[in-house]
């Protein structure tokens, strides 16, 4: 097989996660990660971290990656769209973990994560850098806008429309033709039956903002 290099931007516990979904997928023969919190040559789990954030241009422009991806989590949405703007023209790679099932009528995003066991049905957009936990169903005609997190087993009904930066917690269901504005909290186990605006932070069944 041949040598492809995977960047990964952050080697804290969700980069870990992400480097280990990478390397089942059995398309990256090997991970490097760019982490401003720790030392060049420090080892995470087996990967280098190669460098700082602001090594990721010059490590592209080598040639020495053959895609890169967030390994950011959702407290730093901010950190997120910094470099998801910077990086537009960059080879964002697109990761699905093993058990996904995607419609071939679906669209997913470049720089999108799929952990293990998510369901994507027919005619759903996902923009680019989602990332989908483990078990999520996405039902049909759904969209998603940029830079969305989905905890575990969150299920989002038929037409459901979402913008951008939204958290939803575990086990959470949105009701389908539900619209989700943008910089949304949905806690865990939370069932959502109104559209919601920007900015709310809503929990419980039926959700209310809090």
């Amino acid at each position: 097989m041949p040598q492809t290099r995977l960047g990964i931007i952050g080697a804290g516990e969700l980069g870990k996660q992400v480097a280990e979904i990478a390397m089942s997928t059995g398309s990256w023969s090997s991970i490097a990660f760019f982490d401003d919190q720790r030392k060049q040559g420090e080892q995470v789990e087996g990967h280098p971290v190669v460098g700082k954030t602001q090594d990721i241009i010059e490590t592209l422009d080598k040639g020495d990656l053959d895609g890169v991806i967030l390994g950011i989590g959702f407290h730093h949405f901010n950190v997120r769209k910094h470099w998801s703007k910077i990086g537009q023209e960059w080879p964002w790679a697109t990761l699905m973990g093993q058990g996904c099932i995607v419609a071939p009528s679906a669209q997913i995003g470049k720089g999108s994560i799929l952990y293990p066991g998510t369901i994507i049905d027919r005619k759903v957009t996902i923009d680019s850098h989602n990332l989908l936990n483990f078990g999520c169903v996405i039902a049909h005609d759904c969209f998603l806008g940029p830079n969305n997190f989905l905890a575990p087993s969150v299920t989002l009904s038929g037409f459901v429309r979402m913008g951008s930066r939204n958290f939803v917690g575990s086990g959470s269901v949105i009701s389908s033709r539900i619209t989700l504005g943008d910089d949304n909290l949905i806690g865990a186990g939370s069932v959502v039956v109104r559209d919601v605006p920007s900015g709310v932070k809503a929990y419980g069944n039926p959700a209310k903002e809090k």
